[in-house]
């Protein structure tokens, strides 16, 4: 799925949120989201460095499987990051008595609220670590059945 694509719908998701529910967020929320992202990252990764390509004969297969692999291991990084940015921005604003932001056109509409915000974007890294997880997997299995097919 597009990047651009994923980004307006966390951001969607985020205004419809902040604008039309009493959904808030507190430090608890935010801290141990953050512990899950950062114990499924580091399994992630470890599932990544340990992938066995064991069996396969084929330069061209090995160099696409690791060329998928260099792949996912950059989107890892990259959504742990984005988490981690979160998760300090959020820190660092609720040190700064900076919760929310006021909108409005002629009158008050709401409020966004940038805890939610943070929260949403490290939900959204744990969702697309567990979809990762999945693709691994299901690689792993590919390339198991390939290489143990009956001639």
């Amino acid at each position: 799925m597009n990047i651009l694509l994923r980004i307006t719908g966390v951001l969607f998701i985020f205004i419809i949120t902040t604008l039309l529910t009493p959904f808030t967020t507190d430090n608890f929320l935010i801290n141990t989201i953050y512990v899950v992202s950062g114990i499924m990252f580091s399994v992630g990764m470890s599932a990544i460095f340990n992938f066995n390509l064991n069996g396969i004969n084929n330069k061209q297969v090995i160099n696409q499987v690791r060329d998928n692999i260099n792949g996912v291991k950059k989107s890892f990084i990259f959504n742990f990051i984005l988490s981690t940015l979160s998760f300090i921005l959020d820190n660092v604003l609720k040190s700064k008595n900076i919760i929310a932001f006021p909108i409005a056109f002629k009158e008050k509409i709401g409020e966004i609220n940038f805890s939610i915000l943070f929260f949403l974007i490290v939900l959204y890294t744990i969702i697309y670590f567990i979809i990762n997880f999945n693709e691994i997997k299901r690689l792993n299995d590919d390339i198991y059945d390939e290489v143990n097919k009956i001639l």
